[in-house]
């Protein structure tokens, strides 16, 4: 994973579950979005409630549809109030602004 300006490599192992955690600056509730790698992320499932979730739909679509698409090689997450990351039982805080976690297999 890389995190903004300074790196925390965490290494995980095909379908080791990772989390992140974060506050939604504009609900100001807590969401929880959980996933696996393999050769791709997948499965992931949010959890939060519903004034959340519509926040994040507008009620234009259901969002565990949404979060059966595949991201292939990475992805950012940004947040005003913090991001906490765990890959397996390592976890890193990334206190305000944005963490990009990557895939470095395969190339």
């Amino acid at each position: 994973m890389d995190f903004d300006i300074k790196k925390t490599v965490f290494i995980s192992w095909p379908f080791e579950k990772i989390k992140i955690n974060f506050i939604n600056s504009v609900t100001r509730r807590p969401v929880e979005i959980n996933f696996r790698p393999i050769f791709y992320f997948s499965s992931f499932q949010m959890n939060t409630d519903k004034e959340t979730e519509a926040y994040y739909t507008r009620g234009v679509y259901e969002i565990q549809e949404e979060l059966k698409k595949e991201i292939r090689k990475s992805m950012v997450i940004c947040s005003e109030k913090g991001i906490m990351f765990c890959v397996g039982e390592k976890c890193h805080e990334v206190k305000d602004g944005c963490a990009k976690i990557r895939l470095v297999w395969p190339p």
